[in-house]
This record gives C-alpha cells, sequence and structure tokens, in this order.
C-alpha cells in the first residue's frame, strides 16, 4: 500500500488525498492482511500441528473411544485393500497370458428358470463336446472345473494340505498359450474317458 501512495504523491497528490485513494483502490485492509496470513504456509503448518496435538489428547483422555476408533479403521483399510486386490486381480490387472484380451468364458443359460445366478450355469460335458467340434468363432475350446483336494503322503514326515485342484480338457494350455516350466503337457490319449490320469502341478505347489 506504501508503494501506491509514493506513486500517487509522485503524480502530484498531497499526502492525505494519496492515502485516501490507495485506501480506496486496495480495500479492507484488515481483511487483505488476513488473507494474507490465511496463505502464509507457516501459519498453516501451525494450525495442523495444533489439531494434531488437541485430537491425540482428546483420544489420550477416552482409551476405550481411541481403540474402537482404531479398530474400526483397520477393519474398513482391510477391507478396501482385499476387494482392491480381487478387483486389480481379476478387472485391472491383465491376466498371465499372451493375448489376454483373445480369452473369453463360456456359460450355460437356462431360459426358463427365473431365480439362476447371473453368471450362469455349468456346461454339461456333452455340450462341451459339441460346441468343440461346431464353433467356428473359437481358435480353441478347453474346459475346466475347479474343486478343492488334499494332498497326503503315506510317510509320517508330511502332513496332508488342502489345495486347488483344476480337472481340464488336455488342450488347455494350448489355449492358454502357455508350455509348462518342466515337462509335457497333456497328451491326446490321455483326454478320453478312462485314461490313465495325469497331473500337472503348479510352480507354488
Amino acid at each position: 500500500m506504501k508503494e501506491r501512495i509514493d506513486e500517487l504523491m509522485a503524480s502530484g497528490m498531497t499526502e492525505t488525498e494519496a492515502r485516501q485513494r490507495a485506501a480506496r483502490q486496495f480495500g479492507n485492509y484488515g481483511l487483505q492482511r488476513e488473507r494474507v496470513r490465511d496463505m502464509d504456509v507457516h501459519v498453516w503448518l501451525e494450525a495442523i500441528a495444533k489439531d494434531v496435538k488437541y485430537s491425540i489428547r482428546g483420544l489420550w483422555k477416552s482409551p476405550g473411544f481411541t481403540l474402537a476408533a482404531i479398530g474400526i479403521l483397520a477393519l474398513g483399510i482391510g477391507a478396501s485393500t482385499a476387494i482392491f486386490s480381487v478387483v486389480n486381480a481379476f478387472l485391472i490387472r491383465p491376466l498371465p497370458y499372451p493375448e489376454p484380451e483373445r480369452l473369453v468364458a463360456l456359460f450355460e443359460r437356462n431360459v426358463f428358470e427365473s431365480n439362476e445366478p447371473p453368471a450362469g450355469i455349468s456346461v454339461g460335458i456333452g455340450s462341451f463336446l459339441d460346441w468343440q467340434k461346431t464353433a467356428t468363432s473359437f481358435e480353441q475350446m478347453a474346459a475346466i472345473s475347479l474343486r478343492t483336494a488334499t494332498l497326503s503322503s503315506t510317510g509320517n514326515d508330511a502332513a496332508p494340505e488342502r489345495l486347488m485342484a483344476c480337472n481340464c480338457s488336455g488342450n488347455l494350455f494350448a489355449t492358454l498359450g502357455i508350455k509348462p516350466a518342466l515337462g509335457r503337457t497333456f497328451l491326446p490319449d490321455e483326454d478320453r474317458f478312462q485314461a490313465a490320469r495325469v497331473a500337472a502341478i503348479s510352480y507354488p505347489l
């Protein structure tokens, strides 16, 4: 403001006239000082520090409320993290296969049942074999069925372990476009009724 008064006095005004004109142009001086003070980073940090101290003092006086609040926050953060992990694995992060955008999942639907789940129902083996023979829109078609199983040993040195098993058609690896790190995939003779049981073991297992 002082610089503006000097400029007006240099243009020929008296000091009183210059002060009045500068005050009218500058506006409410007290309000402008408050606005400048609010923009000061040090004042802002000082206010945050006071709020934090006040909050800690209040929580320290009410330990029951503090524990309840921390527990609720922990549950909320844990639930949010779990939901994001699922969404990231299935919706955001691409599948770990070549050309994952070309992979689709097929289900059957019963149009006569109103209470059918939205995801559809499992495909019958006969339907799958018919689709595999007649479908022309897919390069390959494989069938999978997930279930839990118990891996046990005849010796006493290993405890039984629950794991997720996948019954699948022999062309699953070719459909996904992947190869095993060791060994081979399933042979055509093994992909038939009453064939010898063959398993591919995952790397983590």
